[in-house]
């Protein structure tokens, strides 16, 4: 019944409506919104059985150091580096001027230190870890992310928002 009601649906039939009631109708589009919903999960599944990381979102440079990581042991003995990373992880759950604030008010007591900026630290850490930053778009009410297969939508599927 569902199939017939879909198709009568997509050709424009007012076949169901004469002869169907509201309720009817109703429990049609519901199948229908779970046969969307079932599409989008497949859509997820079938990205998620075909990725690589070739083809996601990350760069040659990135995908060598991934593929091929350091076995040396990296020093961070120098004691700019380990400042910087001291006040990076001290201010870690706090905004980015924060740590330019406090690493402005080191290098006017101590002008002559390296303390890295905080985009320094960033690719020191992501240097020393491997560990880098991957963003998306995202619903501004973080109803879904703007990813495959959502990554050519304009509003976001669940709350219309931009």
């Amino acid at each position: 019944m569902a199939f017939q009601a879909f198709n009568q649906l997509e050709s424009g039939s007012d076949t169901l409506s004469e002869t169907g009631s509201n309720e009817e109708l109703d429990n049609i589009l519901t199948i229908l919104s779970w046969i969307e919903n079932i599409k989008f999960i497949q859509g997820f599944i079938e990205e998620i059985s075909t990725a690589t990381l070739k083809n996601g979102c990350l760069d040659d440079d990135l995908i060598y150091c991934l593929c091929n990581p350091c076995d040396e042991l990296t020093s961070i003995s120098d004691p700019d580096t380990c400042l910087s990373l001291d006040l990076f992880l001290g201010v870690m759950n706090a905004s980015e001027e924060t740590y330019h604030a406090c690493r402005n008010a080191i290098l006017l007591r101590y002008p002559d230190s390296g303390v890295l900026s905080y985009h320094g630290v960033k690719r020191l850490i992501a240097d020393l870890t491997g560990v880098v930053a991957v963003y998306d778009d995202m619903c501004i009410k973080s109803c879904h992310a703007f990813t495959r297969p959502f990554a050519q939508l304009q509003f976001c599927n669940i709350c219309g928002e931009a």
